[in-house]
């Protein structure tokens, strides 16, 4: 599972789109893998605007938000300090990936598909 802070208000987040639609067909029928991904917006039309307008909820990607912002519990227990933040999380629920963006988010994914990287 890959967790997703992010926020429709920040460019770089939206950039990051295109990365986790990739790491989501990456994955293809082999393996489960999903992404929740948790908005730190306050304004619940600007958060469900963005989703709509840039195609990224499906079974696969899921929407969450409690719509405090940086105040949000989620950001405290994962120590993200700043958006856009992603955190590779394991079956047996371990952090296997902190951070990773573009590429490299591909590329982790992809290893652990392969089973070239240990993930439990």
């Amino acid at each position: 599972m890959l967790l997703d802070f992010w926020a429709s208000w920040c460019a770089p987040c939206r950039r990051e789109f295109a990365f986790i639609k990739r790491a989501l067909k990456t994955t293809g029928d082999k393996a489960q893998f999903v992404v929740l991904s948790y908005s730190i917006d306050s304004k619940k039309k600007d958060w469900t605007d963005c989703i709509t307008k840039n195609k990224i909820a499906n079974d696969d990607w899921q929407h969450i938000t409690t719509l405090k912002g940086w105040d949000s519990e989620a950001l405290k227990l994962y120590n993200a300090t700043s958006v856009p933040c992603t955190i590779l999380i394991s079956p047996k629920g371990n952090i296997v990936g902190y951070d990773l963006r573009g590429e490299q988010l591909i590329n982790t994914v992809k290893r652990l598909k392969n089973g070239e990287q240990r993930h439990d």
